[in-house]
């Protein structure tokens, strides 16, 4: 509860000693923090995540771990809605897309892991998430962030979405909910993309130790 609570008035060197060594174990409970309904523990955990990752030792497991939580049961994500209050996985889902977004922005490497460990595919998903427009806003901002870094994952969403589509989102990423058909939806949430990276550079990589 400590760590959960105070992490975002820390840096790295405190959390270094508050914390020890970190473990599988405490990113899984972090992640756990993210399907709060109380905004200010989403963003300590959040907080928290973004100074994780900086440890090699648990980085994949970070962002594999937000990557596990865009995807929660399709029948919760296709079921029409039965009142206002979102689910927690859908709380979830929203704030491990915003987090996963910082992490692809701050870093290229970061970045690549992401895409690398299906995030692509999942954004995508997310995407068709009509029960929760904020999750949908949050995987089309971050999808809009790999764009501009990948061009197989540009590739991939043009065949997604198809060229004109496309170049609304890439104009309006966070509108692009409003504009999807059912059509269009029930090709989102069925696709199976896979999107393979060439070898990218590793300048970026100081950026993990500044």
């Amino acid at each position: 509860a400590v760590v959960s609570t105070q992490s975002g008035h820390y840096g790295r060197g405190h959390i270094q000693k508050l914390i020890g060594s970190p473990t599988h174990a405490l990113v899984e409970n972090v992640l756990a923090l993210l399907r709060s309904l109380y905004s200010d523990v989403q963003y300590e955990a959040a907080e928290l995540l973004k100074e994780l990752v900086e440890y090699e030792e648990v980085r994949e497991v970070v962002v594999c771990g937000l990557i596990a939580l865009l995807t929660p049961v399709l029948d919760d994500v296709i079921r029409p809605p039965v009142s206002d209050t979102p689910l927690p996985q859908h709380l979830q889902q929203a704030a491990a897309a915003k987090v996963l977004g910082l992490l692809c922005e701050k870093s290229q490497k970061l970045a690549s892991l992401a895409v690398e460990n299906g995030a692509v595919q999942s954004l995508i998903v997310v995407l068709s998430n009509v029960r929760h427009p904020l999750s949908q806003r949050h995987a089309a901002r971050t999808l809009s962030y790999l764009v501009k870094q990948f061009t197989e994952v540009q590739g991939t969403l043009r065949e997604c979405l198809g060229p004109d589509l496309l170049e609304e989102f890439m104009s309006s990423p966070e509108d692009l909910h409003k504009k999807l058909t059912p059509a269009q939806l029930d090709k989102l949430i069925s696709n199976n993309t896979q999107v393979f990276l060439q070898n990218t550079s590793s300048e970026d990589e100081l950026l993990l130790d500044q």
